[in-house]
């Protein structure tokens, strides 16, 4: 999901309803983000301790457009993740792209909110 989540996989393993409760909040907030352009602006202003008026230009310039359809990356946007992170700790080579991405639980909860028409505020 956009943003990161990153846990153990101990954790992953032996609690995954926890991670999915957690994953559906979060996911439920990044619709908001992305589909309440009028209600986040005044948080994300707080947030950032500016005026709304800037906020806003935070959020058209910055938050909206950063924003994948889901919240996940795609195969491209996770290579270009990694190949980010080897350059930065000069690093040559990289695990494979399914030991340090999983979003089985991310796509699963985004399946089921999409199947029952959640919407922000409804």
């Amino acid at each position: 999901m956009q943003g990161s989540i990153l846990v153990k996989e101990s954790f992953l393993q032996s609690d995954p309803a926890t991670l999915e409760k957690f994953i559906r909040a979060t996911y439920k907030g990044f619709l908001y983000i992305k589909q309440n352009r009028s209600g986040t602006i005044p948080i994300l202003g707080r947030y950032l301790q500016v005026k709304e008026e800037l906020a806003a230009k935070a959020y058209e310039q910055v938050v909206r457009p950063a924003m994948t359809q889901d919240g996940t990356l795609n195969e491209e946007m996770q290579k270009k993740a990694v190949e980010n992170v080897l350059k930065r700790l000069d690093l040559k080579e990289a695990p494979p792209l399914s030991r340090i991405f999983d979003f089985s639980i991310a796509r699963k909860v985004v399946t089921d909110l999409r199947t029952k028409g959640w919407k922000p505020g409804a």
